[in-house]
């Protein structure tokens, strides 16, 4: 990369505007063939993220985005394993690390970090399982009132994830 960048933060920034721009252009009547340049310059940013910043949970949350959307799953995985590593308190990396397991046709551990993200923040998590097309089931022992816009079914004291068909 030709441009010096000095902070993770920066470099975060840059990595999310070509992302986002990759995504309306595959939204678009263009398609995933004409976004696949801007992913490779997000690809390009967050390799250099997770080089000058190992450490940084978010350096690999996002370098397992661009692998996910790069049809990478088992990279991703990584990256995602990673960053929950570096920081355990995030939703967000359970839940993509969840995607990428169900990609590679790991249901049981993406079970488990669905049920993982629901514990670190169940709001956050269930808005955006109910969107992967998801159901949480609510323990008997909870009151269904708290989660009038959920679909709940009674089943035993465990969590578990039902396909909405």
């Amino acid at each position: 990369m030709s441009e010096i960048r000095y902070s993770l933060d920066e470099l975060l920034d840059d990595f999310k505007a070509y992302f986002e721009a990759g995504k309306r252009l595959e939204r678009s009547n263009n398609g995933y063939q004409d976004a696949i340049a801007l992913y490779e310059k997000a690809d390009n940013i967050s390799q250099e993220a997770v080089r000058l910043y190992p450490n940084s949970a978010h350096s690999h949350y996002y370098r397992g985005i661009i692998l996910e959307k790069l049809k990478n799953p088992n990279e991703a995985h990584y990256h995602f394993s990673r960053a929950i590593a570096k920081n355990s308190r995030d939703a967000a990396f359970f839940l993509k690390r969840g995607d990428v397991s169900t990609m590679l046709g790991n249901f049981q551990d993406a079970v488990k970090d669905y049920k993982e993200s629901l514990k670190v923040s169940f709001r956050y998590s269930k808005e955006r399982l109910i969107r992967r097309g998801i159901r949480i089931v609510v323990p008997v022992s909870q009151d269904p009132n708290l989660f009038k816009d959920v679909s709940i079914e009674a089943t035993d004291n465990s969590w578990w994830y039902i396909p909405i068909d």
